[in-house]
Order: structure tokens, then C-alpha cells, then sequence
């Protein structure tokens, strides 16, 4: 007896044939692609003669000092790693480096808080064990070398971006015929028992603009004949070869790759701001008392630049012997006085086209004694603006020795008033 097909199921009868139709046609196609692959397709395999040279590319991190270009020592375990059977020997190899890159720096066992780098041993700039907490110098930072500690950076340049170095031990340069490269603007100042040595033969150290070396009385920056040269994209510029090891000394390249320099401790002013801003400065280092207290200090105004007391707030202590205001640009006094306090042996020049101008209309300059603090004479009024070539040199008593436009006059009162030591605004 036939049962008749429910409807439901006849329904499904067309789905059920096409899958398997798909099914068939699915294994139709992979058993012919499966029998193609062998021919469209050769299989990675190599025969070589006995003599035959082959080549292998790797990819590795390496230290900067490592010695990637030689003979291959481990050449068991290259042949090894290729899969090699007992049948085939490597017997030498040689590998040359064409690139090399590293991760992070020599030493480095993590970020540093400060990104302040103290030497602390004596030894190779890029020696972990030179530095405090085992860091090498990196990224935008400062350097510190202490007293009695040297160290020693003997590639032919500095790469890292070190924005200023205080050097109370001693840093060698370079080596070989090299030229010494600073690639970035850096500030670098050595302090008394400091030094910087030039380890190379041609005595060249090429510094960018916006560098700022100054270096203080006791310390040493090279020997006599060593070169100091601006350089950059376009090449090397001017220069200034030294004729002592000794200090004091300053040497800046501006922006502009001019190049300026001093046999005194002179801070340089690039751009309009107030005494005590970096910003206003070569090398972002405004006059303090603890460089000036060592031999004096001179203060230089480029053309088109005005020197604000403002932030003075109305007085600046610095106990210096010597002020030397070389004015090409402007000096401004603002804030509750209108003086400026200046010790005996000093000079205070304004150059043509150099001026100084005032809110009160009795600037003054007045002359003070670092021992006792008091005045020395009657302060010399300036007014409250000059723009002519102005020149007072103060005696060591303290009377001053005026120019103006060439023609001189001099004041020798020695009256004695308390006033404070200081830079008043």
C-alpha cells in the first residue's frame, strides 16, 4: 500500500537537490585545483654546488657599538636553523651589516623622572655605569658631569638633543681626524676645576646656531688653536680659534649663524623680554649670581632687542666685580626705582644705534661697593632716554669716566649713601 508524500516534505525535495548539487560541484573544483598546484606552482627547494655563495637576509636589533660586519662564527647553527641535513656543510661565512637600528638606547632600564643625567663614574659617555641609575643620556635632556669625574664620548659627533651641560669634571671630544659635531643647539657651561678636552687631530669642534658655551674663571675648553666653527645645512661658517685653554670665555651662534664671542662670561640677548626669562637669551641662560660671582659678567643686547627690568620687581641681587652692558639694542627700566646698581671697575656702553629708555625721567646709574653694600659718589643721571653713542667707565674707586660722542668728562665724587647691592627696575 502506498502512503502519499505529505506536502510539507515535497516542498523540500528541490532545496535538499541543490546542496547536494553545491556539494559536488564544491568537491569537483577543489579536486581539480588540488591536481594544478604542482604544476602553476614550483616548490621552494635549492641545490648547490659545493663551491657555490648564497645569500641570507636578518633583521635584529644591535647596540651602537656592536660588531655586526665580520666573519660568521655560528655556522653550525645557521645550517641548522636552514634545515640542512647531515649531508651539507656550511664551512664560512661572512656578514655585513647594511642597516642597523636600535629600539632604545645602551643602558636604558627605563623612563627617566627628570630627564636630568648625572655622571657619577669616570668613563665612556655611552657606558651605563657612568650614570646615575644605570640610564645613558637620551631624548631632549640635560647633562651634569660631577667634580672629578671623566668622561669620555670618542665618536666624531653628539646626536642626542642635549639642551644644556654643566661640566664640573671634565668631557673628551671626538677622536682621529674627525671634526667634533654637536648635531643639536646645546647650552654648555664649565664651571670652575671643569673641562672640555678636543681628542681630535685636526682641532675643529663645529657647534649649530642657537649654541650657547660659556666658560667660567678656573675651568678649561680646550687647547690653544682648537677651532671653534659655525656650521650648518649649507655648510661651515665662521669661526674662532682659541688662544688659551683658560677661562673665562663665551662663545654663541645666533640664529642668523653669526658668531659671537668673548674672553668673559657675556650673556647674550636675542629677543625682547624681561631680565630674568630664559626665552630672552642665547641658550635659554639669563644672568645669575652664581655664574657671574666668578671673574664678572657681561650683558650684550643685539640690535633691535629690548632688555625689560620689569620682572626685576624692582631690584636683582648679583654679587658680581664687573657689569659690562654692551647696548645695541634697547635697554628699558620699569618698575619702582629707574637705577641700575653697578660695582666699581665696571663699564656700562651704548654703542650707535644703541638707546635706553625710561618711565621715570631720572635714570640713573649708581656705583656700590660688593664689601659694604654703600654707595660709592653720586649717581650719574641719564634721563629718561639716549640713543647717542654713550660710554662711562667706573674707576675702582668708583668716580666715572664719561663719553659721549667721543667727547670725554669725568666725576670723581666719592659721597658715601647706603644702598642696597643690586639691579634696580
Amino acid at each position: 500500500m502506498n502512503m502519499p508524500i505529505p506536502s510539507r516534505t515535497k516542498s523540500l525535495l528541490p532545496v535538499a537537490t541543490l546542496c547536494c548539487l553545491g556539494i559536488i560541484g564544491f568537491a569537483i573544483v577543489s579536486t581539480i585545483v588540488l591536481a594544478l598546484i604542482p604544476i602553476y606552482i614550483k616548490a621552494k627547494s635549492f641545490s648547490l654546488q659545493s663551491a657555490d655563495a648564497f645569500y641570507l637576509q636578518y633583521s635584529a636589533d644591535a647596540d651602537a657599538d656592536s660588531s655586526v660586519t665580520g666573519t660568521v662564527e655560528n655556522l653550525s647553527d645557521v645550517g641548522k636553523s636552514l634545515g640542512f641535513g647531515s649531508d651539507a656543510e656550511i664551512t664560512s661565512g661572512q656578514a655585513q651589516a647594511t642597516f642597523v637600528r636600535r629600539r632604545k638606547p645602551i643602558g636604558f632600564a627605563g623612563e627617566s623622572s627628570t630627564f636630568q643625567f648625572v655622571a657619577i663614574r669616570s668613563g665612556a659617555f655611552n657606558n651605563p655605569l657612568t650614570w646615575t641609575d644605570g640610564i645613558v643620556p637620551y631624548g631632549s635632556c640635560s647633562v651634569v658631569i660631577s667634580a672629578g669625574v671623566a668622561v669620555t664620548l670618542a665618536d666624531p659627533a653628539l646626536f642626542i638633543q642635549m639642551k644644556k651641560c654643566d661640566i664640573y669634571g671634565s668631557l673628551a671630544l671626538g677622536s682621529g681626524s674627525s671634526s667634533f659635531q654637536f648635531h643639536y643647539a646645546t647650552t654648555i657651561i664649565v664651571r670652575a676645576g671643569g673641562a672640555v678636552q678636543d681628542l681630535t687631530s685636526n682641532k675643529n669642534i663645529l657647534i649649530p646656531a642657537s649654541t650657547f658655551l660659556t666658560l667660567l674663571s678656573g675651568g678649561g675648553f680646550c687647547a690653544a688653536g682648537t677651532i671653534i666653527q659655525a656650521y650648518s645645512s649649507v655648510g661651515v661658517g665662521e669661526s674662532v680659534t682659541r688662544t688659551s685653554e683658560s677661562g673665562p670665555f663665551t662663545c654663541g651662534i645666533l640664529p642668523s649663524g653669526s658668531l659671537l664671542s668673548y674672553n668673559k662670561v657675556t650673556f647674550i640677548a636675542i629677543q625682547s623680554g624681561g631680565f630674568t626669562a630664559g626665552s630672552t637669551f642665547l641658550g635659554g641662560l639669563p644672568p645669575s649670581s652664581d655664574i657671574c660671582s666668578r671673574g664678572g659678567c657681561g650683558i650684550q643686547i643685539e640690535s633691535g632687542v629690548t632688555l625689560s627690568t620689569a620682572d626685576l620687581n624692582g631690584q636683582m641681587s648679583l654679587q658680581i666685580d664687573e657689569i659690562n652692558l654692551n647696548v645695541l639694542g634697547s635697554l628699558k627700566f620699569v618698575g619702582s626705582g629707574g637705577g641700575i646698581f653697578i660695582p666699581s671697575s665696571s663699564a656700562f656702553n651704548f654703542f650707535g644705534g644703541g638707546s635706553f629708555t625710561s618711565t621715570f625721567a631720572s635714570a640713573f646709574i649708581q656705583v656700590f661697593s660688593l664689601t659694604t653694600g654703600l654707595s660709592i659718589g653720586t649717581p650719574e643721571i641719564l634721563g629718561s632716554s639716549f640713543t647717542e653713542p654713550y660710554f662711562i667707565t667706573i674707576s675702582v674707586g668708583g668716580g666715572f669716566l664719561i663719553s659721549v660722542n667721543g667727547v670725554a668728562g669725568s666725576d670723581t665724587t666719592t659721597m658715601v649713601n647706603p644702598v642696597t647691592a643690586g639691579m634696580m627696575g
